[in-house]
């Protein structure tokens, strides 16, 4: 979808290249503590996202598996909900994700906030997948392929008016929230097999004839 907008960039002049700083807050996580495993920065109550985690999403970051002491806090950031999140290390450089809580991550993620003024979220996450082959080609050759700051502002973003970004970021915005309802759907499914196979197993614990695996709005499947 967005692709047949870049193509149709080229030929009108109300499209302008903006770096990303242009287009809202830029900048790079922070852990600033050494040793990085440091027992006392996990095991509290701030989420610490990591590359797997927004490798793992698409395209939100719903969960998250590590979190952030009040120690580990004061040597980190805390991002809002959709924050862009960037990967810029690794065999996973230039994967997005958009954060949907609060949480910190590392100096080997970058987060975009977009200026609600100038730049549509779901508009600057498609315009920077559709680049990930650019951004690697320069990591590559390196000894750890790394995407900085500085190459990532380098490669500015065909960005049309405000009306026209939100326009785009709607529909792409309905897309990624199939793509999320799918999955979701497909994890419930995967609950209520787990839940027949142990039903199965030990019949005492509840009559799989009458019991509602699962209760959702949208499903509801008695056996």
């Amino acid at each position: 979808m967005l692709q047949t907008y870049s193509e149709h960039k080229v030929t009108s002049p109300s499209w302008q290249p903006r770096r990303l700083d242009e287009l809202g807050f830029v900048g790079r996580g922070k852990s600033r503590h050494r040793p990085r495993n440091d027992p006392r920065l996990y095991g509290g109550e701030y989420p610490f996202i990591q590359t797997a985690d927004i490798v793992a999403a698409d395209p939100y970051i719903t969960s998250y598996s590590q979190t952030y002491t009040d120690f580990g806090l004061a040597q980190s950031k805390l991002w809002p909900a959709n924050t862009l999140c960037i990967t810029i290390a690794g065999a996973n450089t230039a994967e997005t994700a958009i954060l949907k809580f609060e949480a910190c991550f590392p100096d080997s993620i970058i987060g975009f906030i977009p200026d609600e003024n100038k730049a549509d979220l779901h508009f600057v996450k498609h315009s920077l997948d559709l680049m990930k082959n650019q951004f690697r080609a320069i990591t590559r050759g390196a000894t750890q392929d790394n995407l900085s700051l500085e190459k990532l502002l380098a490669f500015p973003i065909s960005t049309p008016s405000l009306t026209i970004q939100r326009h785009i970021g709607g529909m792409l915005a309905a897309h990624d929230d199939l793509i999320e309802n799918s999955q979701r759907r497909t994890r419930v499914l995967e609950m209520m097999a787990r839940s027949f196979y142990s039903a199965s197993v030990d019949s005492n614990r509840f009559d799989v004839r009458s019991e509602y695996f699962v209760s959702v709005p949208y499903w509801r499947f008695p056996f």
